[in-house]
């Protein structure tokens, strides 16, 4: 069963924004995509950005599940969180270097680069194995990303 789920960002540049996923399906894991312009895009020079950029950029996120306290993440523990739960080694720069290209030579910033962050929350796992069944969302799930 596909239940994929894509929603934008409401706040583009900073602030928040905040989503609830829609009744009647069910949350597994948390994809966000995020994409550092290009050079024709921008006039920035002499700019670097490192791997794994795309935590970094992730000020809070913060849910709530059903009834339950409302819990609350920065990007750094986001990504702690994620890489503590891969199987390996090679997982764990695998999930890394998702999160963002190291970008530091011109070259680098000729196309648009994309960080793609998986949000590590209690029901989810990096890996198929011990994979839960998707929590169901009449639980009333909401999220927001600061």
């Amino acid at each position: 069963m596909n239940t994929k789920f894509q929603v934008a960002l409401t706040n583009l540049t900073s602030g928040v924004s905040q989503f609830t996923i829609p009744p009647n399906n069910g949350i597994q894991d948390v994809m966000i995509t995020l994409r550092y312009p290009s050079n024709a895009e921008t006039s920035a020079t002499g700019v670097a950005i490192p791997k794994g950029w795309g935590y970094a950029a992730i000020k809070q996120i913060s849910f709530r599940v059903g009834g339950s306290n409302q819990f609350f993440m920065s990007g750094a523990q986001i990504l702690q969180a994620a890489l503590e739960n891969c199987s390996d080694a090679a997982a764990r720069d695998s999930l890394f270097a998702f999160g963002g290209n190291l970008c530091k030579a011109t070259g680098d910033f000729t196309a648009s680069n994309y960080a793609y962050v998986w949000l590590k929350l209690p029901w989810c796992t990096p890996s198929s194995e011990g994979k839960m069944p998707p929590l169901p969302t009449d639980l009333n799930i909401s999220a927001a990303a600061a």
